[in-house]
């Protein structure tokens, strides 16, 4: 009973301090960007909005969004949705153990607070409360599975009932079919984030036109960059979205692709300076385009032929491992796996796509971010096609290899079976010579002998012996 309330008590007080944290440090960043830009661009003292400010933003990091007036944002910033759920894994991972006992109380508290903020901020927001509620409880969840999952016993007796009821090559399957898909959204994030900053590189000059349009000081130019990285991670996926083809959009005003970018009459925000414009060379689309495919199958033949993936070989009777049938059977489990990492890979890009999109305003930026449903479609196709293709050419290998062993060893075993008998070294050395008449020798164990017969008296000849009769 000891041990539970502890539990409890550990619970709220790690959601407590982690909002409370984020809060604070949330509240004095934003009082001193109202501040700066109060002294820069003059005007009345706006520290007071802080505290209603701070609110609003953290409940956009749950994704919940607000309008105020003509505004109407609900893009989250999902630097600052990272960073708060890694807070709270931190503070869960040191105090709390793996339990509905921490878990409930933590949840409450989180809740409470999140209602609080909902029926405190005088802005209108775009959710209900229940709505809000459930928002909050979905980012505390996350949360406290990062932090209390790994290394519990909760983790342990799972892994000992996976290890009992499925099968090692199952297993082995799974993995690496999850492995796979995880991997290749991890090569796709890498891609737009090298995109987004060659944006950056090209485009600064653009940025800084619109700070001086603006009319921005020093400091208002500091701070203004500084907020705009809380949405940094949501333009490298709308990069991501750009570089395999599908592009992005800023409402009604502006698409963003391969083929087609730029326009003048988006609002002036300097992050909008960043947006890339068209590409105009045929093959570098192309090359950009058909990365996605290159990618995919370098990772899918990886997977099918190193020693950590499956390991297959061409066939070898002789070794059991490989066998035909084992062969075919790897080949089996490795097509399942290609297609489990096709599906992680969907589920993680319809995700990360609408998570990274919202609205800016009304009507005409009532959208602003990708089309969720067309642009996992433009990446999840090449995904497969790569996919297959690796399979396709080390099935097509193994089968050709196989093939030709077999008519190797069919006809090199009819060639040895119709071919003559070795010749001995006699026979040898006359046909060389061409003496096709000359006969073998016949040695015999018996002495020869031979009668000479004269006129006068009669002489036999023993060859064999040597001696000479009269």
């Amino acid at each position: 009973m000891r041990g539970h309330l502890k539990a409890w008590c550990m619970g709220a007080i790690a959601a407590m301090a982690s909002m409370a944290i984020y809060a604070i440090a949330l509240g004095f960043f934003l009082a001193l960007t109202v501040l700066v830009a109060s002294m820069e661009e003059g005007g009345g003292n706006l520290s007071q909005a802080t505290p209603e400010l701070t609110a609003a933003i953290v409940l956009l990091t749950q994704g919940v969004g607000f309008e105020a007036g003509s505004l109407k944002l609900t893009i989250i910033p999902l630097l600052l949705t990272v960073l708060l759920i890694a807070l709270l894994a931190s503070f869960v991972r040191r105090r709390v153990p793996c339990s509905w006992h921490g878990y409930i109380p933590g949840a409450i508290v989180w809740l409470v607070v999140d209602v609080g903020m909902a029926h405190g901020v005088p802005l209108v927001l775009s959710d209900s409360l229940w709505l809000v509620a459930c928002k909050g409880a979905l980012v505390f969840t996350i949360g406290f599975a990062l932090g209390a999952v790994p290394g519990s016993t909760i983790l342990e007796r799972a892994r000992v009932w996976w290890h009992a009821n499925v099968s090692a090559r199952l297993r082995d399957t799974l993995r690496l079919g999850a492995l796979l898909g995880l991997g290749l959204i991890a090569w796709y994030l890498l891609i737009g984030t090298i995109t987004t900053l060659a944006w950056i590189i090209a485009n600064h000059a653009a940025m800084g036109r619109v700070f001086h349009m603006s009319g921005m000081g020093t400091g208002s130019r500091i701070l203004t960059t500084v907020c705009s990285l809380a949405w940094l991670p949501n333009l490298c996926i709308w990069a991501m979205s750009w570089v395999s083809g599908g592009g992005f959009s800023i409402g009604d005003l502006a698409a963003f692709s391969l083929w087609n970018g730029g326009s003048s009459s988006l609002p002036p925000l300097p992050v909008f300076g960043l947006l890339p414009q068209a590409i105009p060379d045929d093959r570098l689309r192309l090359t950009l385009i058909a990365m996605p495919i290159v990618v995919s199958a370098i990772a899918g033949g990886l997977t099918l032929l190193l020693h950590r993936g499956f390991s297959i070989r061409t066939i070898d009777p002789d070794v059991p491992e490989r066998s035909p049938l084992n062969v075919v059977v790897s080949m089996v489990y490795a097509a399942g796996s290609f297609c489990l990492a096709c599906v992680v890979l969907i589920v993680a890009t319809v995700s990360l796509f609408g998570l990274s999109s919202g609205a800016l305003g009304r009507d005409r930026l009532g959208h602003v971010g990708v089309d969720a449903m067309a642009s996992t479609r433009v990446l999840g196709h090449p995904t497969a096609l790569g996919l297959m293709t690796a399979w396709l050419v080390t099935a097509v290998t193994i089968a050709a290899v196989h093939g030709f062993r077999l008519l190797a060893q069919r006809y090199g075993t009819h060639i040895d079976d119709t071919a003559p008998a070795a010749s001995l070294p006699e026979e040898s050395a006359a046909a060389e010579t061409g003496d096709a008449a000359s006969t073998p020798r016949v040695i015999m164990s018996i002495p020869h002998t031979k009668e000479v017969h004269d006129d006068d008296n009669t002489s036999t000849d023993t060859k064999g012996s040597g001696l000479r009769l009269p």
